[in-house]
């Protein structure tokens, strides 16, 4: 594994790596995520150095945020798509408060390089789950794009990595699962205040027109990591976040649709628990964009009431107090980064809390992945 990766063209008077690492080594020590204070991870006393892998439009997102996050440096990416690495040269350079990126050869590079304490995995889907052994050998902190990998086989690999002796980090990037809101609604949801659950209706809707068969690009997880593991992980973690503990629900039906002029939803899915509680979700192609935004919709009803979960919204006749609507001007990516770097730190975690919090995250995968395996198995039966 290579040793002496090469920097971006320099940058002439600019700060080196060892002064800058000296001046915020002070400030890290009491630098702090979402209002608590960071303890020291291992002896962890300057700014966390992460590499980005994948620079298209996910990774050069979370890179920017990523530079703006307190106690974190954009150590530096490995791109193989050359347009991208050269965007990414031109948009990442070194400044008064971070070193010069570092762009690595490859990805053995990236993610052995003593230099570099945590990735960010952005590139293809397909890629994730090699990425993520990778980096579980060499003990870097992980955040890694949904999906972790595709199918059963690959999901248990990465669960049987995870239960070694591995302490690090591992965290799925699902933003919207991240917004500081969407807690305190999900702890109100859980404490029964609308009643028992009835139904959950969810709809991805995109003014794309219709896939033109199996081979399309959106079915093809080389090619965008098969929409149904992509998009659907923003409806299927939301439902294993509203149904803890409990079984995975049975696909009652599964379609694939596409009318003629593609203004039909590509697939729908009816879903049901055990104990009644059911599940319609859909994903629209809208043609043209002519109709309504485009986007992520997710109601909720209880006995007492709608919950539309995309916007923080609760409908019923009783007057209650639940949260407020979700601010939008809280970004999701940011809360994701703060709470990452927070668990680096320690944030109040055991080690034996941390390894079970990333067993959680990959328990959470694998259910989704058994509603994707059921869906799609049912669009080509």
């Amino acid at each position: 594994m290579a040793t002496d990766p090469k920097h971006a063209a320099p940058f002439e008077g600019r700060v080196s790596r060892r002064n800058f690492f000296g001046r915020c080594s002070a400030a890290a020590g009491y630098a702090v995520t979402g209002g608590v204070a960071l303890a020291a991870d291992q002896g962890l006393d300057r700014p966390v150095r992460i590499a980005v892998l994948g620079m298209g439009h996910r990774g050069t997102s979370l890179a920017e945020t990523l530079r703006k996050t307190p106690g974190t440096v954009l150590a530096g990416w490995f791109e193989p798509c050359e347009e991208a690495a050269r965007k990414a040269l031109a948009r990442f350079p070194a400044s008064a408060d971070q070193p010069d990126p570092v762009v690595f050869a490859d990805e053995d590079e990236a993610i052995g390089s003593t230099q570099v304490d945590a990735v960010i995995i952005a590139g293809p889907s397909d890629t994730h789950q090699g990425q993520i052994l990778k980096a579980i050998e060499t003990r870097k902190h992980i955040l890694t794009e949904k999906p972790a990998g595709f199918g059963e086989l690959a999901l248990n690999a990465v669960h049987k990595a995870l239960t070694s002796d591995f302490d690090r980090v591992f965290a799925i990037a699902l933003a919207r699962k991240f917004h500081p809101q969407r807690a305190r609604l999900m702890g109100w949801l859980a404490e029964g205040h609308l009643g028992p659950m009835v139904d959950i209706r969810a709809d991805w809707a995109q003014p794309l027109g219709a896939p033109r068969g199996r081979d399309d690009w959106m079915t093809d997880p080389a090619r965008t990591g098969d929409w149904v593991a992509e998009h659907g992980d923003h409806i299927w973690n939301m439902l294993a976040e509203l149904r803890p503990g409990t079984e995975a629900p049975r696909v009652l039906h599964a379609t694939r649709i596409s009318g003629p002029g593609g203004d039909s939803a590509w697939f729908k899915a009816s879903l049901a628990w055990a104990d009644g509680v059911t599940a319609d979700i859909r994903h629209s192609f809208l043609p043209g964009g002519q109709f309504a935004s485009p986007g992520l919709s997710f109601f909720v009803q209880y006995r007492g009431g709608i919950v539309d979960l995309i916007q923080g919204r609760v409908n019923c006749e009783r007057k209650l107090m639940p949260p407020e609507p979700f601010d939008k001007s809280v970004s999701e990516d940011a809360a994701m980064l703060r709470a990452f770097v927070g668990r680096i730190r320690g944030a109040g975690q055991t080690g034996d809390e941390r390894r079970q919090a990333n067993l959680e995250e990959i328990q959470r995968s694998k259910f989704v992945e058994r509603l994707r395996h059921e869906i799609v198995t049912a669009f080509e039966a």
